[in-house]
């Protein structure tokens, strides 16, 4: 997509557009490590100053693309604790598996280990939401009568539930991750928390 009017100017909102549509395609298509600042301007029709007067650097406009498409993100509630790590589950699969998140997700937790903005966006962005919502999961289910308590330590409890879908996505094995995959990782979850030990 190329921007029209005058090039270069912040108040032009057409710019911003853009360069996200551009950098969202190439995400999608051809993955993180070919989202280049001197791409995305010449297949915009800009320049590199228009870009940087819009983004700190090519990772933020990276992590704000993939914010902005999975991070207000939340399974519902089912009623039910089985019911909902099977839907927070279920909806990280559809995330992890998604051709932008999938072809990005990488670059970006490289990138975090240089740099501390990107690092605590991220954070913010995608892991403390997540993790809330599963302790709202078991919360509720302590609350309905599901579970006697808590857990001592519910972080390994998000640890259990994220870990593998991870595992399927950026490992090279064999294994799929699939829905299936998801829904079994919930219902082994489920056991240790039911599980009385």
């Amino acid at each position: 997509m190329t921007s029209t009017g005058r090039v270069g100017r912040p108040a032009d909102p057409a710019i911003g557009r853009a360069l996200r549509e551009a950098a969202e395609e190439t995400l999608a298509t051809r993955g993180y490590s070919e989202l280049k600042v001197d791409r995305l301007v010449r297949q915009v029709g800009t320049t590199r100053a228009a870009f940087h007067r819009r983004y700190q650097s090519i990772d933020h406009l990276a992590l704000e693309i993939l914010m902005a498409r999975f991070g207000g993100r939340k399974a519902e509630p089912t009623g039910s604790l089985l019911g909902d790590l099977i839907a927070i589950q279920v909806k990280g699969f559809r995330m992890f598996t998604d051709p932008t998140f999938a072809r990005s997700v990488l670059g970006i937790l490289a990138v975090t280990q240089g740099d501390l903005e990107i690092r605590e966006h991220y954070r913010l962005g995608f892991v403390a939401p997540r993790r809330e919502v599963i302790r709202g999961a078991i919360t509720a289910a302590v609350e309905r009568g599901e579970l006697a308590r808590e857990p001592e330590d519910t972080e390994y409890i998000c640890d259990l539930l994220i870990g593998p879908l991870f595992a399927r996505l950026l490992l090279p094995t064999t294994n799929e991750l699939d829905e299936d995959f998801a829904r079994r990782t919930a219902e082994t979850v489920y056991r240790e928390l039911t599980s009385g030990g």
